[in-house]
């Protein structure tokens, strides 16, 4: 409740009064509710067009960034370069070992069998033994899978030539609310 001072004795006419001040103070509330709404929705409308240009342009640059990581990659299958543009464009190649459990299970058996939990072979400890070997079981292999990594800003940008700028977008003209008479 609020700080309200009661006075002492109430009358129904003191209640019908503060009845439609409540009354006075919702209609107020929601005629300043629906310009707001009605604002807002003016302003969302406005704002469409730059709403599909930001769409847009997020998508183009999705497809420039996918071509420029197939580029990148093609690049480095052919010279082995991970870093053609410095940091701009990284290439990392990850390595994870690949076999068959059945086997691996076999063969830790014999050399390492404490990274057997039974009835399974725990993979993250049978990983780290193979790793130690100096050379690996003939059931596996290392995989090499190259990914490229674009920095968020790019120092070598400046380098290269630039692509049009969008053009600037028009002024929102102001709503205009119409007093009701």
């Amino acid at each position: 409740m609020s700080d309200y001072a009661v006075p002492p004795n109430v009358s129904l006419d003191d209640l019908r009064a503060q009845l439609a001040a409540v009354q006075a103070q919702r209609e107020a509330l929601a005629r300043l509710d629906g310009i707001v709404q009605q604002r807002e929705e003016a302003f969302e409308a406005s704002l469409r067009a730059e709403y599909e240009a930001v769409r847009d342009a997020d998508h183009a640059v999705k497809v420039a960034e996918d071509r420029l990581r197939i580029l990148a990659l093609a690049r480095f299958a052919q010279t082995g370069e991970k870093s053609p543009l410095g940091r701009d464009v990284v290439v990392n190649v990850l390595e994870h070992y690949q076999y068959d459990p059945s086997e691996a299970l076999a063969w830790a058996e014999t050399h390492a069998p404490l990274v057997i939990t039974k009835p399974t072979l725990n993979s993250k400890h049978f990983e780290k033994v193979i790793a130690t070997e100096q050379t690996l079981p003939a059931f596996v292999t290392i995989a090499r899978d190259p990914m490229v990594k674009l920095a968020k800003h790019f120092d070598h940008a400046a380098s290269v030539a630039p692509i049009a700028p969008i053009a600037p977008i028009a002024p929102i003209a102001p709503i205009v609310q119409e007093e009701a008479a």
